[in-house]
C-alpha cells in the first residue's frame, strides 16, 4: 500500500518537474525575444534621457513626500 502511493507521489513530482522545465523554457525565450524588442526600442542614445527622467521623478517624489509628510 505505502508503495503504491509512493509511485503515485513520484508520478506527481516528475509531471510537475516536466512542467516547470516547460514554463523555464519558455521564460527564457520571452525574455530574448523582449530583450530584443527592448534594444530595438531603447537604443544606448537614450542613456543620457533616461537619467534625466529618473532625477525629474526622484525630485517629483522627494517633493510629493514632503507634502504629504506634514
Amino acid at each position: 500500500m505505502l508503495h503504491s502511493w509512493t509511485l503515485v507521489v513520484l508520478q506527481i513530482v516528475h509531471h510537475a518537474c516536466l512542467q516547470l522545465d516547460e514554463a523555464t523554457s519558455e521564460l527564457k525565450n520571452t525574455n530574448v525575444r523582449l530583450k530584443d524588442t527592448v534594444n530595438q526600442l531603447r537604443p544606448s542614445q537614450n542613456f543620457c534621457i533616461d537619467i534625466v527622467l529618473l532625477y525629474i521623478i526622484l525630485g517629483i517624489a522627494a517633493y510629493l513626500y514632503n507634502v504629504l509628510k506634514k
